[in-house]
């Protein structure tokens, strides 16, 4: 009984998404007129229409919020909407003309007060899914909705009727006999035949999927919501409307006890509820396989964990629910960590490991804790140490292990080198000096034996020596060497009365002589002219070369006016 009137605008639109969603009165409607402040008249168009589904909807915003103490999502109003319109349209479902239907506002507002239809706001992470069980009695009507603000999506070329899917995040809504898997579909439309009515089937282009069937096989259902590929964000918020289904059976039980040891007897107690008026149990690993009492018990002898379910019927009606019981051996008090040696260099705490937990530690004093064992090697003294670990379950079984604990000292190695001081053109050799033999050599923090002067740096080098024993315990040591550039220097050297200590140097040097004398100029080997602090005495001059790097440094002397030139290696 919905008519169109002919200045209503129809789609869909080009990739074939269900336009309009909704329609509303926009013909002859009575509202205010711009005539004065009280006058009213008739008018018609889609500002009529629009303003009274917009109005409308901000009205059952109010009332939800009044009955839930907040406002739905948008994406909840929009399927609330589509959920309770009046079908329209010469075909059942949606067209491309009246969309999902005429809104009813009275319908939306009693969906969100009614018990009876049920409201949800969800969200679905990326490769799960949302599923319930429900149950039908096959003469209620079955309606479920749900919508879904779909994210941002790309801008596609420009093109006549292109029908490229603008959906981003599609959704998927299907509704499954749990008894034979017969699958229930949402409508779609086919944009190529505009015209055509709905069909059942997988929509992949609409944020909103709509299942509606006046009859269907009485029993039990899965609604299940996935989706397809992935989801941009990692997770998509949706909403959930449904209604039509009834109340059914609601397996319940409980167990005596759920974790047992071998042999024991477990005794189940129905709860279930909905008017269950047979049970059907299964045991695994009991030495009965199953009952139709309402209470029965069943005896497990082997340890391991076995599922115990309950079925409940009420008619053609059922429910399951299915516990595990763990029947348990005696228990394990073994130690992962069993005989393992520890060096006396690690600081970090070491936490021995049971492989089963809860027991308590005995080891004396060297052990902090009796729940656990915990201790620090480089705390201990090198020796062995006891300690005994006592599981002991509910049950009473007990078992008991020990471990041995073994501190060993690290090695103490030494590295002798010939010299400290190379050219670097002279020749490469093999690294020798360090000892226990069968160690490792290393060159500025690099595993390295073979020491080429000629392929490093000038300045300071880092040599080092790890020796790691039979135990796995490792020591290391180190000395510094020198590779400087010999080529020049010798020829600027002047033979000099004054005296130089130390040379090679860390921070300080002295220059002494019998007579008077100016340093007059430092500099590297490179020639760049560098300033330190002087600090100068009787017949002597104190340099400090604290803010200076390693090096080679030139000192320029005026003695009695004779020149001469100083070779200086900081180190």
């Amino acid at each position: 009984g919905v008519a169109m009137t002919n200045f209503s605008g129809w789609g869909p639109t080009d990739d074939g998404r269900i336009k309009p969603d909704i329609v509303g009165n926009g013909l002859q409607v009575y509202s205010t007129t711009n005539n004065s402040n009280t006058s009213y008249g008739n008018s018609n168009g889609t500002s009529m229409a629009s303003p009274n589904v917009a109005g409308s909807c901000i009205l059952l915003q109010q009332h939800y919020k009044a009955e839930n103490g907040s406002y739905m999502r948008a994406a909840t109003l929009k399927g609330l909407v589509i959920h309770t319109a009046d079908e329209a349209g010469s075909t059942a479902g949606p067209d491309y003309k009246f969309g999902w239907g005429l809104m009813n506002t009275l319908k939306a507002a009693r969906a969100i007060s009614s018990s009876s239809t049920t409201i949800e706001e969800l969200t679905l992470n990326n490769g799960g899914k949302n599923e319930r069980l429900l149950f039908s009695n096959g003469s209620t009507p079955v309606k479920i909705t749900i919508c879904w603000t779909d994210v941002e999506g790309s801008v596609h070329t420009p093109a006549l009727n292109s029908r490229l899917i603008k959906l981003v995040n599609d959704l998927d809504v299907r509704l499954v006999n749990a008894n034979n898997n017969a699958t229930y579909y949402p409508y779609r439309l086919n944009p190529l035949i505009p015209t055509a009515g709905a069909t059942k089937g997988d929509n992949i282009r609409d944020n909103v999927e709509h299942i509606y069937y006046p009859t269907l096989p009485a029993g039990n259902y899965y609604l299940r919501i996935t989706h397809k590929g992935f989801l941009s964000g990692g997770s998509q918020n949706f909403s959930l409307i449904y209604e039509g289904f009834v109340d059914g059976p609601r397996a319940d039980f409980s167990a005596s006890k759920t974790s047992i040891c071998a042999g024991d007897t477990v005794y189940f107690t129905d709860k279930s509820t909905g008017n269950v008026n047979a049970w059907q149990w299964t045991f695994s690993g009991a030495i009965t396989s199953g009952s139709t009492q309402r209470n029965p018990m069943a005896v497990f002898n082997n340890p391991g964990t076995f599922s115990v379910t309950l079925r409940a019927l009420s008619g053609a009606l059922s429910d399951t629910k299915t516990i595990n019981i763990k029947v348990n051996d005696f228990p394990n008090a073994a130690v992962v960590d069993k005989d393992t040696v520890y060096c006396q260099s690690e600081k970090d705490e070491v936490v021995l490991t049971p492989v089963e937990a809860n027991g308590t530690w005995n080891g004396g004093t060297w052990m902090l804790f009796i729940n656990n064992c915990k201790f620090r090697p480089s705390r201990l003294t090198a020796g062995d140490y006891v300690a005994v670990h006592t599981l002991i379950n509910q049950f009473g079984c007990t078992d008991v292990d020990s471990v041995v604990v073994k501190i060993r000292e690290n090695p103490v190695p030494t590295l002798s080198l010939q010299k400290t001081d190379y050219c670097e053109d002279e020749s490469a050799f093999t690294l020798t000096g360090g000892t226990p033999s069968g160690g490792l050599y290393l060159i500025n923090g690099g595993p390295n034996a073979r020491f080429d002067p000629g392929k490093l740096t000038i300045g300071s080098h880092r040599i080092g020596y790890e020796y790691t024993d039979t135990n796995g315990c490792k020591g290391a040591t180190e000395s510094y060497v020198w590779v400087e550039n010999c080529v020049g220097i010798d020829e600027v050297l002047n033979e000099s009365d004054i005296n130089v200590f130390p040379n090679p140097f860390a921070q300080k040097v002295m220059l002494r002589s019998n007579s008077e004398f100016d340093v007059t100029k430092i500099t590297t080997v490179s020639g760049k002219v560098v300033q330190v602090d002087k600090r100068e005495g009787d017949n002597q001059l104190e340099l400090d070369f604290n803010e200076l790097s390693k090096g080679v440094y030139l000192v320029e002397v005026n003695a009695n006016g004779v020149k001469s030139i100083l070779r200086l290696i900081k180190k």
